[in-house]
């Protein structure tokens, strides 16, 4: 028996060990918080950011999609830090709960933005993402190593089965958050602190039904001089050789995948978004992905790659190639969204002249789009040659204004006046934008795509790292691959504002998908010619190193 109350080691039995149900309802809890304030940063960027006089101070798309990358990166940076902090000196246990009490601090703050305390939301904004950014960051490594470290050499063949339910856990809780944030934002009942806040109070319910399963779990000790021992000798720096480009050639899935939250949310909010009669709010759609995952798990498992096995031996770094190829028409399809879009509007936009009437045109889009954010502005034209008035030309498409009834034009005539447009001339005009239907046919191809990459190599990474490196190496697979991509992302688009701003368009419309579809291509076909070279070994938490893994043509094992 154990000097303590709860194990150190994993008990030897053939079930599933029993502190597993509280991870999984903790992982729900905490992914229905993190994915519920990520659905809505998109459109509260564009549309609703306020100064301390309340005046609204919105960013461009460019400015949005870099921001909310930037956030995305630093989450996959600090996992880092926290597997550190867990390996080293704390264990998973306390680092989870310590960190989790940072992360309920950051929805803390951001339910604070529609309060009236004189303070920029811009700076709310900053200081909640940065501290959610280090307590979500901080326990992701450790949670995924944590389910790991349940399970020893007579139960280990479960694996892939947790890791599989664990990853539904977090895109079941993502569904039912992604679909109700956005609901709660538009509400006129609750808003934006509602919909920051709501996520939060989940987060607290996370942290609490972990630490109900505080003496069901294995809790498996720092390793404290032996961490540092294990990174630097030979076996921990040639595990890390290894792994590290894998974790790169996985990259640029992640730089493409992140951008459903900023992208093809402003993508969505261009296009006719009908489905079966109801018109969605364009940052629900996100939820298509996780419903797809909850569907695509039990199938690629039992029908998919059964089916593949009667062709070819299936292994990890098979299905982490095949999956980077099926990421390509996931952006294809928006490629050629983005191009009918950009065909359609200028139809109706006119000559915009300067560049101060471009900013007018893109600040009255923002006023629409912060009223009644389901509704499709095809274009706004401003004259600015009645001074002092400011004249507003709307062309828009009725099914967006209610079949083009005169009290859907009044609504917008009204919010136009108060933002002080004297003379509007509003018009309406019938046109075939794309449907909702393509992206959610992209959605299927980049759902497939991350179930073969994302629980394969959470998976791979575990077994592949040394029993002292479990969490620094998920941390090390989330830096090199999470954050690496979100923050190649955010740099295109950091580097399309700069020019912006001195009057450039870089990459405009359907070229900036051809451009990420490009680096997809380029590092998948890289990828088929390294993993050959492959070679690995496999680490219980029970168990010394069980078997070699060798490359796809060396026997006696695959990878």
């Amino acid at each position: 028996m154990s000097e303590h109350r709860y194990e150190t080691a994993p008990v030897e039995q053939q079930g599933m060990p029993a502190g597993v149900p509280y991870i999984i309802g903790n992982e729900a809890a905490e992914r229905f918080s993190y994915y519920g304030m990520k659905a809505i940063l998109a459109l509260f960027m564009t549309t609703h950011l306020h100064d301390a006089a309340g005046n609204l101070d919105t960013f461009s798309d460019a400015q949005a999609t870099k921001w909310i990358h930037n956030f995305v990166a630093a989450t996959y940076f600090f996992p880092l830090l926290g597997a550190i902090l867990s390996d080293w000196l704390l264990g998973k246990y306390r680092t989870i709960l310590y960190l989790s009490l940072v992360y309920c601090a950051g929805h803390g703050v951001l339910a604070l933005m529609d309060a009236k305390i004189g303070v920029h939301q811009q700076t709310l904004l900053f200081w909640g993402l940065a501290l959610i950014a280090i307590g979500a960051g901080g326990i992701k490594p450790c949670v995924s190593a944590h389910v790991g470290d349940q399970f020893g050499r007579m139960n280990q063949y479960l694996l892939p089965v947790i890791f599989a339910w664990f990853y539904f856990s977090i895109n079941f809780g993502s569904t039912i958050s992604t679909l109700l944030t956005p609901e709660l934002a538009a509400s006129p009942n609750f808003g934006y602190s509602w919909a920051f806040g709501v996520p939060g109070v989940l987060m607290a319910i996370a942290t609490f039904v972990f630490w109900l399963g505080r003496n069901k779990f294995v809790h498996v000790p720092p390793a404290g001089g032996g961490f540092v021992r294990q990174m630097f000798k030979g076996n921990g720096l040639k595990v890390m050789a290894n792994l590290i480009p894998l974790f790169l050639f996985v990259a640029p899935f992640w730089a493409i995948f992140d951008q459903s939250a900023s992208r093809w949310v402003l993508q969505a909010q261009q296009m006719d978004r009908r489905v079966f009669g109801w018109v969605l709010r364009s940052d629900q759609f996100q939820a298509v992905n996780p419903i797809l995952v909850m569907a695509f798990i039990p199938l690629f498992s039992y029908v998919v790659y059964p089916l593949m096995g009667k062709f070819f031996k299936v292994t990890p770094m098979r299905k982490i190639g095949i999956g980077l190829f099926l990421v390509l028409p996931s952006f294809l399809i928006p490629a050629w969204v983005e191009s009918r879009l950009t065909q359609e509007t200028s139809v109706f936009a006119g000559d915009m002249g300067t560049d101060e009437e471009r900013e007018q045109n893109e600040a009255l889009r923002k006023i629409i789009r912060a009223n009644d954010p389901s509704a499709t502005v095809i274009s706004v034209n401003v004259d600015r040659s009645v001074q002092p008035t400011r004249v507003a030309v709307l062309s828009v498409d009725p099914d967006r204004l209610g079949g083009g009834d005169s009290d859907g034009l009044e609504a917008f005539r009204e919010h136009l006046s108060t933002a002080g447009y004297t003379d509007i001339e509003m018009t309406v005009e019938s046109i075939n934008v794309p449907s909702i239907g393509w992206q959610i046919l992209a959605y299927i191809f980049l759902t497939a795509a991350e179930v073969m990459i994302s629980i394969t190599c959470l998976e791979f990474s575990y077994t592949q790292a040394p029993n002292e490196m479990k969490s620094y190496i998920m941390g090390l697979y989330l830096l090199f691959s999470v954050a690496v991509g979100n923050q190649i992302t955010a740099w295109v688009n950091a580097v399309i504002e700069y020019y912006q701003a001195k009057g450039v368009e870089l990459l405009p419309g359907a070229s900036y998908y051809w451009f990420f579809t490009g680096f997809m291509t380029v590092s998948a076909v890289l990828f088929v010619i390294w993993s050959r070279t492959y070679r690995g070994q496999t680490y219980l938490q029970d168990s010394p190193v069980e078997d070699e893994f060798h490359g796809e043509d060396v026997p006696p094992r695959e990878v």
